[in-house]
């Protein structure tokens, strides 16, 4: 049974003006977003990155010049905080502290 980890999310492919140096087809940036989460729940971001992907030779770049797409953070990987942010809020409030 697996507790907690880092996971993977592949988001949509957005197309580039680059075009693939082994057959000269057009690259695709796909973001990549990596968060740890526990159990199955997201906790918090932990990377992401921008692959370039030929469309036609499926070949995988890692380019680091150029106008890359940057890859927003994704609001579900800080669910964890904002639920245990909520939780103690809500503990203040009502004064259920245990001491």
């Amino acid at each position: 049974m697996i507790i907690f980890g880092v996971r993977e999310s592949v988001g949509e492919p957005m197309a580039s003006d680059m075009s693939c140096p082994g057959c000269g087809s057009m690259l695709y940036a796909v973001p990549v977003h990596k968060y740890f989460h526990i159990w199955i729940i997201p906790f918090f971001p932990a990377g992401r990155s921008c692959p370039m992907v030929c469309s036609s030779c499926n070949g995988s770049f890692n380019v680091s010049h150029g106008n890359l797409p940057k890859p927003r953070v994704l609001w579900w990987t800080f669910s964890d905080l904002i639920l245990a942010g909520m939780f103690f809020m809500w503990m203040f409030i009502h004064e259920r502290f245990i001491v």
